[in-house]
């Protein structure tokens, strides 16, 4: 099923073709309507000096007040802010499933109901098997940061400084970052997967 991305229209050439031509018809009709404006304005030598400078403001505010509208119309058409657009989008984002979200490293296959045949013996390998734990894992850096660790691991930054800080975790600081061998990660997941 194809989706329109309808949160953003600037990628369609049509539309941005579209709103130009009608930006600049905008333009030229509120520089009619001044120029139409002044030229009344002019024309009535009763209305002095001072008379003459406050219809000018009036006008000047009006096209500015038109200016203000016809941008706010045009960023609610471009972010498909209309309750239509809205609906539409909300419709959108419900058809994805929280199902096809990748988790992290692993790739698995849901399965429901049935038991595994052996029990616990059919689970073949450790938590730190890469062979389990998908090709990522395999390829990962020998040396990580704790943002490269937490991935490793699944876990936040967070519980990765306060695993090293309790001496769960063995790092070094190098500089002002803490680095971690692939190998203590590695054991960390031996040691609590027993």
């Amino acid at each position: 099923m194809k989706r329109k991305n309808r949160m953003n229209r600037w990628n369609d050439p049509g539309t941005s073709i579209k709103t130009a031509f009608s930006f600049l018809l905008y333009m030229v009709v509120v520089m009619v309507a001044l120029v139409l404006a002044v030229a009344v304005v002019e024309a009535i030598p009763a209305l002095g000096r001072s008379g003459v400078l406050a219809i000018y403001y009036i006008i000047a505010g009006l096209g500015i007040l038109l200016a203000v509208v016809f941008i706010y119309s045009l960023a609610r058409y471009a972010t498909g802010a209309t309750r239509a657009g809205i609906e539409t989008y909300r419709r959108e984002l419900e058809a994805y499933s929280t199902r096809s979200i990748e988790m992290g490293f692993i790739d698995y296959e849901e399965v429901e109901g049935g038991e595994l045949e052996g029990g616990d013996a059919a689970l073949e390998g450790s938590p730190g098997n890469p062979k389990m734990l998908g090709d990522a894992r395999a390829q990962a850096p020998q040396v990580m940061t704790i943002a490269q660790a937490s991935a490793y691991l699944q876990v936040t930054p967070a519980a990765i400084r306060k695993m090293i800080k309790d001496g769960t975790l063995n790092a070094q600081k190098v500089g002002r970052e803490w680095r971690i061998l692939r190998s203590e990660l590695d054991n960390f997941l031996t040691e609590e997967g027993s």
